[in-house]
């Protein structure tokens, strides 16, 4: 779980782990992002990936990293609305389909809550969480999910604790 202060780089921070085991170990990354388009973020993890910015002339070399990018990386479609139960059944098959080694949910405060009028906040996260960590080691893949934690009052860095509804993330 990654949790941190707003807009101080918990994406960024999560798309460079993802390409860095990438070109270490050859992982491959499944992510359902909600932080930026689907350009947004092809466009971050080719610079990520090779440390460098694209100039207009380099259409060439460009093409080639969107294409390394295309066998690497799979994206689930944030604009269709996702509930929990969709979300983790759509990977699971994109698990198996593509050999996924990771599984991006950026952030996890976009997935929609289908819970039961009579269950708390903090039940529901334990039972997604749950389902979350049998999908872990049912497949053996890592797991990143990135939590925002709830408003602060100050600029302590967070903890687990701090995250939004629920001690469950720690």
């Amino acid at each position: 779980t990654i949790t941190g202060l707003p807009n101080r780089g918990k994406s960024e921070f999560t798309d460079f782990i993802c390409t860095q085991l990438n070109k270490i170990y050859k992982f491959k990354t499944l992510f359902f992002s909600a932080e930026d388009s689907l350009n947004m973020h092809i466009a971050k993890l080719i610079q990520k990936y090779t440390n460098r910015d694209f100039s207009k002339e380099d259409k060439e070399n460009i093409e080639k990293q969107a294409q390394y990018i295309y066998n690497n990386y799979t994206f689930i479609d944030y604009d269709k609305i996702y509930t929990i139960d969709n979300l983790l059944k759509e990977a699971e098959k994109l698990i198996v389909e593509k050999e996924i080694d990771i599984f991006v949910i950026d952030p996890f405060n976009k997935l929609e809550a289908d819970k039961a009028y009579n269950v708390t906040m903090t039940d529901y996260i334990s039972k997604f969480l749950d389902k979350l960590i049998r999908l872990t080691k049912k497949y053996n893949i890592i797991t990143i999910l990135v939590a925002h934690p709830k408003k602060m009052c100050n600029l302590d860095i967070p903890s687990a604790y701090d995250i939004s509804d629920s001690a469950h993330f720690f």
